[in-house]
């Protein structure tokens, strides 16, 4: 990878499991986040203003509402990186070998960029097929928040779940 070669530190982040999440350290030092490429458009996220109002509108039709939230299992994890990039997300483990991530790495910002995009368009498609029920989506990074309303609530949501799962979404179940 020549000049494209960025060894960078790794630490550490004990999940509540006991099990270790590694964090690659793309900004201190060798400044991978500053360098990498320009976002090309803007991701937005739902804010707790957005989720007030979805909630005050289910509450408005007089009905119960219910919510739903969900997380992707390893989902930095599952996003590939182009070949000619994977030196960005390098580590020496010991003298003489270095370690080169070829997916989605913690700790490099382009990631959720990446896997945003990928979950949107999954989204979209479960609009589409839920388009005449009151149901909500609220996306930010690998979490997924659903609320709906009405007689089929539930059922709505159970659907749209479903929808997610025949895409292939790996929910983490144990959550």
């Amino acid at each position: 990878w020549g000049p494209d070669l960025v060894r960078a530190a790794l630490g550490g982040d004990l999940k509540p499991d006991g099990s270790l999440r590694v964090l690659h350290d793309g900004t201190h030092g060798v400044k991978v986040n500053n360098r990498a490429a320009r976002v090309r458009d803007r991701h937005r996220t739902s804010t707790a203003a957005d989720q007030g109002h979805v909630l005050s509108r289910g509450r408005a039709s007089g009905r119960t509402v219910f919510q739903l939230k969900g997380d992707a299992n390893r989902a930095h994890r599952r996003v590939k990186v182009r070949r000619k990039d994977w030196g960005f997300q390098a580590c020496r483990l010991r003298a003489h070998f270095t370690w080169l991530n070829m997916v989605g790495t913690f700790g490099i910002g382009s990631i959720s960029y990446f896997w945003a995009r990928a979950i949107a368009g999954m989204a979209r498609l479960v609009a589409y097929i839920m388009f005449n029920f009151d149901i909500f989506q609220a996306l930010f990074a690998d979490d997924l928040l659903l609320t709906a309303w009405g007689a089929y609530a539930v059922e709505n949501l159970v659907l749209a779940i479903f929808a997610y799962v025949v895409m292939g979404v790996p929910f983490s179940w144990s959550k």
